[in-house]
């Protein structure tokens, strides 16, 4: 009987002391990867450090070769001023504001949409540029929003959406509320 006590007092020891072994001999292994394959491996394959320093400083070099033409590129640019059509054309966002709502206006008729609201919302600038918003609450048939939506998306002016809450109606048609803004060209 002391002999099978004895037996089953030892059993969980010798159950932690194989985890601890198999542990141990996961950790050793990740450090022979660590320490040998993996220096070896990257040598093999060509990723030597000095190599990839030197790729990456010819890299950069290049990139510094292209400073000059990107300068010419860019005063070209600027001595050819804005594509204007491009921006909303008004002397301020109120003005710009009210062209917008009839620009709208007349890419939601020809689909069949009916306007219940538009009302001109005031931006915050963004980078130095002035935007011109409006919030616009319609009623469309619901093959027709893929329509609008790319009706806006194609416009020059560059037109885009934001805010867009869609909710079916009684029949097929859909209420949506959207709010759509542009940049103005010229500072106020």
């Amino acid at each position: 009987m002391r002999l099978t006590e004895l037996n089953l007092a030892l059993r969980p020891a010798t159950r932690l002391s194989r985890v601890a072994a198999l542990l141990l001999l996961a950790l050793w292994l990740a450090l022979l990867w660590a320490g040998l394959a993996e220096p070896l491996i990257a040598l093999v394959g060509g990723s030597d450090p000095i190599t990839a320093t030197g790729q990456l400083l010819a890299d950069q070099q290049r990139i510094a070769d292209r400073k000059p033409a990107l300068m010419a590129d860019k005063s070209a640019l600027l001595a050819a001023g804005p594509a204007l059509d491009e921006f909303l054309p008004g002397a301020s966002p109120s003005l710009a504001a009210a062209g917008l709502q009839s620009r709208v206006g007349a890419l939601i008729k020809p689909i069949g949409g009916s306007i219940a609201s538009i009302e001109p919302l005031t931006l915050p600038d963004q980078e130095s540029f002035h935007r011109a918003a409006v919030r616009v609450k319609l009623s469309i048939p619901a093959g027709a929003l893929a329509l609008l939506l790319y009706a806006i998306e194609d416009e020059k002016p560059y037109l885009f959406v934001t805010n867009l809450a869609i909710k079916a109606g009684t029949d097929s048609s859909l209420t949506v509320a959207l709010d759509i803004f542009g940049y103005l060209a010229a500072a106020p």
